[in-house]
C-alpha cells in the first residue's frame, strides 16, 4: 500500500509539473526515491550480532529474518558474532558499529523518512558524520533521564493558591535551581561529578541551541568559514556559571559516586537525581505508583534541551560483495513495522515517533519516559564531532575538559580559564583535521 500511495503522488507530482509547465511557469523536476533492490539471485548475507544481549534480541532478528526469506528464498541469512570469523571466510555484510564509515546509506535515507517520523535520537545518530551522510541506523539508544518526587512536588504545589512562578518544575535548568529553596532540606538534587562533562555540555548546549552550532553533528564549532567555537560566546561563560549553581545545590556539592547518587533519591533523601533512563525500571518496582516521574533533562536558554546519547547501530560493510542486497535486508529489518515490534518485545528504543500509536501495548514499558520524549518538541540529541579522529577515545582519553571541571568546582580555576583550554583544543583538532586532507562537512554543504 505505501508503495502504491508513494506511485500515485509520484505520478500527480509529474502531471502537476506538466500542467505548470503548459501554462508557461516555471517547471519543478521532482527526484524519485531511491530504494535498494533485491534481484533474486542467490546471495548469501552475514549479519553482526553482540553475543553478551540478554534481551532476546537475535531470537527475534532470526524470526525477522525468516519472514524475508519467505519472500526471498534465495538469499541466505546468517547471523554471526561480533568480531568472530565467518564459516568459509569473508567479512560481514551487516556491520555493528556506531562510528565506522561504511556504505554511506544517504541516498536511501528517504526510506526510513517514508515509514514514519524519525525521532531526534534517530536522525542523530544516523547523521553522526555530518548531515549529508548515514553511516549507521541505530537499533537502540542509552541516555540519562531527571527523575523527581512528583509526590512531594505535587503537595507543594497545589497548597494554597500559588501562582505558576511560586510553583516548582523542572522546565528550566533555573526552575530546577528552585529545588532547595521552595522544597526545603529534602528539596536537595542527587548529582554525582561522574556527569560533570556530561552535563556541562547538556547546559551549554541548550544555552547554545542548533542555531549557535556549524552542524548538529558538531556542536563544540560556531557557524561560519572560519575556525570559531561556541565557547567564547558570552552564553558560555553564563552557562559554566550555571553549571556550578547546579552542584552547588547538590547533595555534597556533587561529591558522590553515581551509585550513591541514586540511593540517596532512593531514600528519599532528595527531591530529584539524573541518572541512567534505565532506573526507570528498578523506582517501578520498588516505589509506589505516582510518587516519581522520569522526564528529559531540562531546557536552556534556546528554549530546547539538547544532550548527548549513547547508541549503537547497524551498517553495511565497504567490504560486503552483496551491497546492495544487504541494504535492501537492513531497511526490512529497520521498518516502522519491524523497529516497533523489536521495541515491545526487547526493549529497545523505537526510530519512529509513531510507536506508541502503532503499539498500544509500549505504554506498559518501563522505557515509557523515552518514548514519551520521542514526541516531545524541542528535545533533541548530539555529542562529540565524530566526524575529526581528535575527538575518538584514543585521542581525547579524558574527555574535552580533563579535570578542568574538578577544579571549576573546587575553585581551583575559573570559568573563563575553562573555557579558553576547550577553545584552544577544539581549535588544534580542527587544525590537524585540515593539514590532513580532512573535509568540513558544513562547508561541503555551503559550497554545493
Amino acid at each position: 500500500m505505501k508503495l502504491r500511495a508513494a506511485a500515485l503522488a509520484l505520478a500527480a507530482l509529474v502531471l502537476a509539473g506538466a500542467l505548470s509547465a503548459c501554462k508557461g511557469e516555471e517547471q519543478v523536476i521532482y527526484e524519485e526515491e531511491v530504494r535498494a533492490v533485491n534481484d533474486g539471485k542467490p546471495a548469501r548475507l552475514a549479519v553482526e550480532y553482540d553475543p553478551r544481549d540478554k534481551s532476546g534480541l537475535l531470537a527475534e532478528l532470526q524470526e525477522i529474518a525468516k519472514k524475508y526469506q519467505a519472500d526471498y528464498p534465495q538469499t541466505e541469512i546468517q547471523f554471526v558474532e561480533r568480531n568472530a570469523s565467518i564459516e568459509g571466510g569473508g567479512t560481514p555484510d551487516i556491520v555493528i558499529d556506531p562510528s565506522r564509515q561504511n556504505v554511506d546509506l544517504a541516498e536511501y535515507a528517504d526510506f526510513w523518512a517514508s515509514e514514519g517520523n524519525l525521532s531526534a535520537g534517530a536522525n542523530y545518530a544516523m547523521h553522526q558524520m555530518g548531515r549529508k551522510t548515514v553511516y549507521s541506523i541505530p537499533m537502540d539508544i542509552q541516555q540519562n533521564l531527571l527523575f523527581y518526587r512528583k509526590d512531594w512536588i505535587d503537595a507543594f504545589n497545589y497548597e494554597g493558591n500559588k501562582t505558576a512562578a511560586e510553583k516548582v518544575n523542572v522546565e528550566t535548568w533555573k526552575r530546577l535551581l528552585e529545588f532547595p529553596e521552595k522544597l526545603g532540606e529534602k528539596g536537595q538534587l542527587a548529582i554525582s561529578q561522574e556527569l560533570s562533562g556530561y552535563l556541562f555540555n547538556a547546559i551549554l548546549w541548550s544555552n547554545i541551541g542548533f542555531g549557535g552550532m556549524a552542524d548538529p553533528a558538531a556542536p563544540y564549532y560556531a557557524p561560519g568559514e572560519e575556525c570559531e567555537t561556541i565557547f567564547t560566546s558570552e552564553k558560555a561563560l553564563e552557562s559554566a556559571e550555571l553549571f556550578c549553581q547546579v552542584y552547588q545545590a547538590s547533595i555534597e556539592g556533587g561529591a558522590l559516586t553515581q551509585e550513591q547518587a541514586v540511593q540517596r533519591f532512593l531514600n528519599g533523601e532528595a527531591a530529584a537525581v539524573i541518572a541512567d533512563a534505565s532506573l526507570a525500571e528498578t523506582l517501578s518496582e520498588t516505589m509506589e505508583e505516582n510518587t516519581w516521574r522520569g522526564v528529559g533533562l531540562p531546557m536552556g536558554d534556546s528554549g530546547a534541551a539538547i544532550v548527548s546519547c549513547g547508541w549503537w547501530g547497524l551498517g553495511v560493510s565497504d567490504q560486503s560483495e552483496e551491497q546492495e542486497k544487504a541494504i535492501h535486508f537492513l531497511c526490512y529489518l529497520t521498518s516502522a513495522d519491524n523497529n516497533i515490534h523489536l521495541a515491545a518485545t526487547c526493549g529497545t528504543l523505537p526510530l519512529y515517533k509513531e510507536a506508541l500509536m502503532m503499539e498500544p501495548q509500549l505504554k506498559n514499558s518501563p522505557r515509557l519516559p523515552e518514548i514519551t520524549l520521542l514526541n516531545q518538541a524541542g528535545y533533541s540529541y548530539t555529542g562529540e564531532p565524530q566526524m575529526f579522529q581528535g575527538f575518538s577515545p584514543s585521542h581525547l582519553a579524558n574527555g574535552l575538559y580533563g579535570q578542568g571541571l574538578a577544579q571549576l568546582l573546587a575553585g581551583e580555576t575559573s570559568a573563563q580559564a575553562l573555557l579558553e583550554k576547550a577553545d584552544q583544543t577544539c581549535k588544534e583538532i580542527y587544525r590537524q583535521h585540515i593539514e590532513a586532507g580532512g573535509e568540513i562537512p558544513w562547508l561541503m554543504e555551503e559550497e554545493e
